[in-house]
């Protein structure tokens, strides 16, 4: 006998008649098998020379059902039991990113310090339906503590190194900034410093570095304020604002309607390599729990040329996202063919709650 058969998955009740076929077909040819887990979803549809004198499949609605491996109508109609859906995505969230020249990016989570939760994350372009790529990285945090609520990401232009940023936690002593050297599966922890060596940091959720005639300038911005601040960075040993070589700070102006869209001003910056400054912007109110409606936006809001830094009273609207909460924003000069992406691109990265957290290309009007 000659079986021909093919895997196909359906969401409707042709996979129940089809199943209840296939334990028919079962009966009659005992050398044929089921997959161990498979279910009522999975169909194997059998193209099968019938000897002569064989009845044709004796199967009908009701004995479909009652073979099928599927839920009972009553559960699939009637119940409310999360045990029987899957999760759409595992990725639950970004706050902030980084990218690293070569189709990947290193994501931040805001897990706060006891938490047993992803810190650090290596992200990477997708090349097919198979979507967007990531790793869980383990950093070597220093023997006194991991990580506590890092909000930011910001690559050292031309390295592969990057400042792993902590949000400040009010200006308490959890408020560490860590350089990170980023190998192709892993990252390692250099050394570390405080916000409070040089500034007080509360609630910090955006940070960038720009390369300038004067050397590395690292800038900053609270979430809840429209001013920029920036410091002369040294990268050996690490220290921010220590030479005293360029330090100052700039204010940006929302519209009405803009401070409508946007209550938390800036969570996200970045710098090109033009010296293009970008910022994001979110709208999330407090105490409205954690399931949205959330929008953002993205600004470019100045320019860093040679080594002074101009903010833009008022900033240009680049580009809106509705449904989702932008918590990062990164320019890529640069992507490899593989990728399929257009450069130079701007990417976004949201950390939706308990809706989860992606990453994606935006067009910039």
């Amino acid at each position: 006998m000659l079986v021909v058969a093919a895997v196909f998955t359906f969401s409707s009740r042709v996979a129940i008649i089809a199943a209840g076929a296939l334990k028919w077909f079962q009966h009659s040819c005992p050398l044929f098998t089921l997959p161990e887990h498979s279910t009522g979803a999975t169909v194997l549809l059998a193209f099968v020379a019938v000897p002569p004198g064989t009845s044709s499949l004796p199967i009908t609605r009701d004995t479909a059902f009652e073979s099928s491996p599927m839920l009972s109508e009553e559960k699939e109609d009637g119940g409310d039991d999360d045990d029987d859906f899957q999760p759409v995505q595992l990725l639950k969230d970004i706050s902030g990113l980084a990218y690293m020249g070569d189709g990947t990016f290193i994501g931040v989570h805001d897990a706060k310090l006891r938490e047993p939760l992803p810190r650090v994350s290596m992200f990477r372009l997708p090349t097919s339906l198979g979507g967007i790529k990531y790793m869980s990285m383990k950093p070597n945090w220093p023997e006194d503590r991991s990580s506590n609520d890092l909000e930011s990401a910001a690559r050292i232009p031309g390295t592969r190194q990057v400042l792993l940023c902590e949000s400040g936690d009010d200006a308490s002593e959890l408020d560490r900034i860590y350089l990170a050297e980023v190998g192709r599966r892993s990252i390692h922890i250099k050394e570390h410093i405080r916000w409070s060596s040089f500034a007080k940091a509360y609630n910090v959720e955006a940070s960038a570095v720009a390369l300038t005639d004067s050397g590395h300038l690292f800038l900053w911005a609270e979430r809840n304020s429209t001013t920029i601040h920036w410091r002369d960075l040294q990268l050996s040993p690490l220290a921010i604002g220590a030479r005293g070589v360029s330090s100052g700070s700039g204010t940006f102006e929302l519209s009405r309607d803009q401070r409508h869209l946007c209550d938390r001003p800036v969570v996200g910056l970045d710098v090109d390599s033009d010296g293009a400054i970008y910022a994001a912007c979110s709208h999330d109110i407090e105490g409205e729990g954690d399931f949205g409606p959330y929008r953002s936006g993205v600004f470019r809001i100045g320019r860093i040329q040679a080594d002074q830094v101009k903010i833009d009273q008022q900033p240009t609207a680049m580009t809106f996202q509705d449904g989702f909460k932008v918590e990062a924003v990164a320019r890529a000069d640069e992507v490899p063919d593989k990728f399929v992406t257009k450069a130079p691109m701007t990417f976004i990265a949201t950390d939706d709650e308990n809706y989860g957290g992606t990453l994606r290309p935006v067009i910039m009007t």
